[in-house]
């Protein structure tokens, strides 16, 4: 008779999905899925340390099956395909020849400024290249891109984004704008527009003025033919006002760190803490009552007067504990035992190795040790021998019943009788 051999599979009913686990070389199979899966790879124990499909219409592409096949394919060579039916607009792969008939057998390079459309006239019609006209692209200006910044035109926007001041109209930049910070030297400001100011962050004199300008003085241009800084450049003084408090503008309030101690007047009331005002302070009302363990919640009268309770009712170590109270109580709170009291010459000591033992027969017997208790070790079977130190292995392996196979390696084992018939091997299911 002949023997099975079943593979680790799946029913059509379960779950769908490759097993989680398989050692390595194994097979399973999925009915659900139509996969046959491998345990690739060893992970040093046996185990697989991947599953891939290796077979089945639900793994690999078949010749005549409907199926979907996912991720991206590359070809070394032109795939060929049928060609789809002229109009046909479904997602069929549209060959070249179905592409050219589509476009009307145009081919070769086309002029600029063409596009593939209708009639221009926006009536029906065959498709075909001509030029692009205004209808093609409904959302373009009648205005030329090209008329930007000039008028009846379109704004421009300068390298931040913002529509130059020169393209403002009057109405917006009639009021004062803060332009930046400037350090006064050198020459004015640049191509300036009427209400534009600076701030003054550097004291000096800009070229071609007299007037010595200070931290915190506006300059402002209003563009008319006088001005006292300079024609059409006016300046504010702002020398008088407080520039800043701590190096802070605006509405400032003390912080910590605004001022030191040497900087504050002593009071008469509340004193400055110092060294030598602590070390002359009088300890008036110590109490060395309680002998206690100083906390972090006492204060430093109280710590002093437990840590002085504390060396007040120490041991002196000349008395050799004599002044204990009460030494069976010293001897409990040790922990020691009534052995304690007893001499030395009534103990075993380490020393002697239990020669000092009254009956070492009577001890033995008192652990609960047999008579093999006094064998030589050579008598025994030790664990660190692994059986070596049997007298004879064939005859032990008699005694245990193990027969000749017994002997052999497991890779390399020869069974030269008997067979093996009517077995199935099964993988089992997962």
């Amino acid at each position: 008779m002949s023997s099975t051999l079943r593979i680790k599979r799946r029913a059509a009913t379960g779950a769908a999905g490759a097993p989680s686990a398989l050692k390595n070389g194994e097979l399973a199979y999925s009915e659900k899925d139509n996969i046959l899966y491998y345990g690739f790879g060893d992970d040093g124990l046996g185990n697989a340390t991947s599953i891939i499909g290796i077979g089945g219409n639900g793994s690999v592409v078949d010749l005549s099956t409907a199926q979907t096949v996912g991720g991206v394919k590359t070809f070394s060579s032109s795939p060929v395909a049928p060609t789809p039916t002229a109009g046909d607009n479904s997602t069929k792969v549209a060959t070249t020849a179905f592409v050219t008939t589509a476009v009307g057998g145009a081919g070769g390079t086309q002029a600029i400024n063409t596009v593939y459309a209708g009639p221009a006239s926006g009536g029906s019609g065959a498709p075909s290249f001509r030029a692009l006209v205004a209808n093609d692209i409904p959302s373009i200006p009648s205005s030329k891109i090209s008329d930007k910044g000039s008028a009846n035109g379109v704004a421009s926007l300068d390298s931040g984004g913002k529509v130059p001041v020169g393209q403002l109209p009057s109405s917006v930049t009639s009021g004062l704008n803060f332009v930046a910070t400037i350090a006064a030297s050198g020459s004015l400001p640049a191509s300036p527009v009427a209400g534009q100011y600076w701030i003054i962050s550097s004291a000096g004199t800009f070229t071609g003025t007299s007037h010595a300008l200070k931290v915190g003085d506006w300059i402002i241009y209003d563009g008319n033919a006088g001005g006292d800084l300079a024609t059409g450049w006016d300046y504010i003084d702002n020398s008088v006002q407080v520039s800043s408090v701590f190096g802070r503008a605006g509405a400032v309030t003390a912080q910590s760190g605004d001022y030191t101690s040497d900087q504050v007047t002593e009071g008469t009331t509340n004193l400055y803490f110092t060294a030598a005002r602590v070390l002359a302070t009088v300890i008036a009302g110590l109490s060395t009552a309680t002998n206690a363990v100083i906390t972090s919640a006492d204060s430093i009268l109280v710590a002093m007067g437990k840590l002085q309770a504390q060396v007040t009712a120490r041991l002196i170590a000349s008395n050799n504990l004599s002044d204990i109270v009460s030494a069976s109580t010293a001897r409990t709170n040790l922990g020691l035992g009534s052995a304690a009291l007893l001499a030395s010459s009534a103990v075993a000591q380490t020393a002697n190795n239990l020669s000092d033992l009254a009956s070492p027969s009577t001890a033995r017997t008192n652990l609960g040790l047999g008579t093999a208790a006094t064998l030589a070790s050579t008598a025994v079977a030790q664990t660190a021998n692994n059986l070596s130190d049997l007298a004879s292995a064939s005859t032990a392996r008699t005694n245990l019943g193990l027969g000749t196979m017994a002997t052999q390696n497991a890779n390399a084992v020869a069974i030269t009788g008997g067979t093996i018939d009517n077995v199935t091997f099964d993988g089992g299911t997962y």
